[in-house]
């Protein structure tokens, strides 16, 4: 009985570290929120003083969508759900190696712009990004750019 107790404390242990096992570089002059909201969504999560925010989010990824499936729900839901329009894109390969694609875009009527690179393997679906007014947020691409690559 104590062994199946064992068991079941370390299958859960490494769920819960499973669960939060992605990371990714805050950008210079940003503070960490906090990690792994009670969702298991947030892994990362920065803010500036000048209200910029990153952050990296994890889910699932049912029925093993690809990553180009991804990026147009992704630029659905930006173009459609949230009114922004796009700037900008373009395909990466993180610092580990990851194929993605990373998408710049803007909202003029809040004078708003929002970064997202997209990762995919054959179960997670990783988003890491960025947004804030313009002003925070143009002065600091290369290095939000730097960050986002950083995202394994």
């Amino acid at each position: 009985m104590k062994l199946l107790c064992a068991l079941g404390f370390a299958a859960m242990v490494a769920t819960m570290v499973a669960g939060c096992s992605h990371t990714m570089a805050l950008p210079p002059g940003f503070v960490q929120l906090g990690s792994c909201d009670a969702r298991g969504d947030y892994l990362v999560r920065g803010i500036s003083a000048d209200k910029a925010v990153v952050a990296l989010e994890q889910h699932p990824n049912p029925k093993n969508g690809t990553l180009e499936f991804w990026v147009h729900a992704m630029k659905d839901e930006m173009k459609t759900g949230r009114g922004y329009e796009l700037s900008n894109e373009e395909n990466v390969t993180s610092q580990s190696g990851q194929t993605g694609h990373m998408m710049t875009f803007k909202q003029e009527s809040q004078d708003m712009r929002y970064v997202v690179c997209v990762y995919v393997d054959w179960q997670t679906v990783l988003v890491a990004q960025a947004g804030g007014k313009t002003a925070a947020i143009e002065p600091r691409m290369n290095d939000i750019r730097q960050a986002m690559l950083s995202a394994r």
